[in-house]
């Protein structure tokens, strides 16, 4: 299915729409009751456009604010590489065409997955802008990057600034955010989130500001954690103003986990797949994704959930960011499967004990994390490891998967490992909703 995206102007806000081929007209949600009065295109089908938009601010300093729309998945230069948009405003508003257009040359680097517009972080008078790109590289692998673009009466497509946090899987670029001036010094600030993270534990997230100054520096001045694992501290991130009036900006930082609400996440989800599974084909299985401490929800197990009439259908796939020893996860394991369900275990080679979990779970699918199979094809040990796990899933019973295949020189590796069922954004990417992949 191929799929456009389009960005809706009504006014003063701003509403995204994505709209399927399969319709005769693209459809919108209006805000107020007028119609837009622009909608701007992403230029090639399912490039993401508008998959992150933003109050630039005042970039030229014309006296008008300015549009910043992130499309991660653009292929201009290289397959999901991703594009990011500046659209000036004026007194007939924004032009369809963009002023400024940035295209990343890294495949898969999803530059453009968030976007914001910052303030004035050096003092000139012109607002700036920052762009992430969550699975960059600059040394280490999906590491993940920020871009500072500074404001002026031209803008440069060349970065003023890079953030980074030299990690392998950090995903810096998650979130971004204008910090407002969290200092007192008359800068504005920068906010940045990396959802994958290791600072305080595994996966526990991390959001960084940057201070502003005359001259911004590439040395992050704030670093915030979290000590628990998989906490995935900055999936979101926030300047709110001084909410407690001592001339001070203040931050807020999103992390699901960490404020427990890990039930309240997994229901919601399993919820709207019981929505949508009529409209999926009836043949393939289907695989939801639960975190470990879905385990503990008695709603997962009620025979009369969203999930049970389908459980014949159904692979409960486990991510495993805590030990499952710990809550019992062999023993209700057992008991999804007494309700008809298969289980599958998530990222085999960067989960928690995952190793353990073969052993513990006897999942009847496994699936090795994309960080194994990210340019399988040029390091000939990482082939071996591969090879060796995928006979060992095989001996105890189970089918091995292989995630993340992005290219074709990674599925002719992957196949060379003896590993035939595959997922990635070489068959298909997210889509609203169920769509056949490209085999």
């Amino acid at each position: 299915m191929s799929r456009k995206s389009l960005l809706f102007a009504l006014g003063t806000f701003f509403a995204a729409s994505q709209v399927a081929a399969t319709a005769s007209a693209a459809v919108s949600k209006s805000i107020g009751n007028g119609a837009p009065d622009r909608a701007f295109s992403g230029g090639s089908a399912n490039a993401e456009f508008g998959h992150g938009i933003a109050n630039a601010g005042d970039i030229n300093g014309d006296g008008y604010d300015d549009l910043l729309v992130g499309s991660p998945a653009n292929d201009t230069n290289a397959v999901d590489a991703g594009a990011a948009y500046l659209f000036f405003g004026s007194a007939e508003g924004f032009d369809v065409v963009p002023d400024w257009t940035v295209h990343a040359a890294q495949a898969g680097a999803r530059y453009g997955s968030s976007v914001a517009g910052v303030g004035d972080v050096n003092g000139d008078g012109f607002g700036d802008f920052v762009v992430g790109a969550e699975f960059a590289d600059n040394g280490q692998t999906d590491e993940g990057l920020g871009y500072l673009y500074l404001g002026g009466p031209s803008v440069s497509t060349t970065s003023s600034a890079v953030m980074q946090t030299d990690q392998n899987a950090s995903y810096l670029g998650t979130s971004v955010a204008g910090a407002g001036d969290v200092n007192g010094d008359g800068y504005a600030d920068i906010l940045i989130g990396g959802s994958g993270h290791d600072g305080g534990a595994t996966n526990s997230g991390v959001a960084l500001i940057y201070f502003g100054s005359a001259s911004v520096d590439t040395t992050a001045d704030v670093t915030l954690t979290s000590s628990q694992g998989s906490a995935r501290m900055g999936t979101s991130v926030a300047g709110v103003g001084d909410v407690n009036g001592d001339g001070f900006a203040d931050v807020l930082i999103g992390a699901a986990e960490r404020l427990g609400r890990i039930h309240d996440v997994g229901r919601a989800v399993r919820a709207a797949v019981g929505r949508e599974i009529e409209h999926a084909p009836l043949e393939p299985l289907l695989f939801v994704n639960i975190h470990g401490l879905e385990l503990t929800d008695p709603d997962l197990f009620r025979k009369d959930g969203p999930l049970a009439p389908y459980a014949k259908r159904i692979v409960i796939e486990i991510t495993e960011r805590i030990s499952l020893d710990d809550i019992a996860g062999p023993t209700r394991a057992k008991e999804l499967r007494a309700l008809g369900y298969q289980i599958a275990v998530d990222d085999l080679g960067a989960g928690y004990a995952a190793l353990g979990a073969l052993a513990s779970l006897e999942p009847e699918i496994v699936k090795l994390d994309m960080s194994l199979v990210r340019d399988l094809e040029r390091h000939a040990t990482k082939r071996r490891v591969v090879g060796a796990m995928a006979v060992l899933v095989r001996e105890l019973g189970g089918r091995v998967v292989a995630e993340g295949v992005e290219t074709e020189s990674e599925r002719a590796a992957v196949a060379e490992c003896g590993i035939t069922l595959m997922q990635g954004w070489l068959f298909g990417k997210p889509e609203p909703g169920f769509v056949t992949p490209k085999l």
